[in-house]
């Protein structure tokens, strides 16, 4: 239902009419329990609205809706457990689309993308969230921090011609949980040892509703750590929306 969904924009649309971007969120099955997911709390009955998206992606493709240029976004749950997302991947990847944005737990490898990150039309986006296994454990609900960490060296062998690997790996404060510079540290250290060029911060998004006019100062000064190490350590720093309203807004 278009009427309820949060993302529903009124605007002037272009008049050439197609999407310049494609964000595929149908389904939420996933193989971590992230206790910061809006999923947390559902018993688990919806994990996917039952049709399939590679006909709807070929169709608006040939009519020249959806565009080579168009960025393709995948969230929702776990890429890795949607089962039509390698012949998707191929598809997108056949037809010459050159921004292809991935998020993942990296809980499972997903070898269908490794294409992709070697021409450079795909990033991978890796939801770690911590710098130790024990924290990872308390986040996640699951034991899975080096499988988790082994992936991410595995996509990070596959460069661009411009010697870099498209995977970040994205660090979600969660106030009382991870929200300490020892832990960033480990987090930044591990990786620039696995290869990463990209690293992402966000905010816990209900924390965050909570608490936006009375901010304390600890999680700017934790803010501000995590990019002058990022800096000091040669990795592009992105900050996530949430992030960017509590600095700039």
């Amino acid at each position: 239902n278009c009427i309820n969904c949060p993302s529903l924009v009124l605007d002037f649309w272009d008049e050439r009419n197609y999407l310049d971007c494609l964000y595929i969120s149908h389904w939420t099955e996933c193989n971590s329990k992230c206790l910061y997911c809006y999923q947390a709390n559902n018993s688990g009955e919806f994990k996917s609205l039952g049709y399939k998206i590679l006909p709807i992606i070929k169709e608006i493709t040939e009519k020249g809706i959806l565009k080579r240029n168009s960025k393709i976004l995948f969230g929702g749950g776990e890429p890795a457990l949607l089962q039509e997302f390698p012949n998707v991947i191929d598809y997108l990847i056949d037809k010459g689309f050159s921004d292809i944005r991935i998020h993942t737990s990296g809980v499972s490898y997903i070898s269908c993308i490794e294409k992709g990150l070697k021409e450079g039309s795909i990033h991978v986006t890796v939801s770690v969230d911590s710098g130790s296994s024990d924290v990872y454990k308390k986040i996640k609900n699951i034991d899975a921090y080096d499988i988790v960490r082994n992936n991410i060296r595995r996509y990070a062998q596959f460069k661009t011609k411009f010697g870099e690997s498209n995977v970040s790996a994205k660090y979600i404060i969660i106030p009382g949980v991870n929200d300490s510079k020892s832990e960033i540290e480990r987090w930044l250290i591990a990786n620039k040892e696995d290869g990463l060029c990209y690293t992402i911060l966000d905010i816990e998004e209900n924390w965050y509703l909570k608490n936006k006019n009375n901010i304390p100062n600890s999680i700017y000064d934790l803010i501000n750590y995590a990019k002058e190490r990022s800096t000091e350590l040669s990795t592009h720093f992105e900050l996530y929306e949430r992030i960017k309203k509590l600095l700039f807004d």
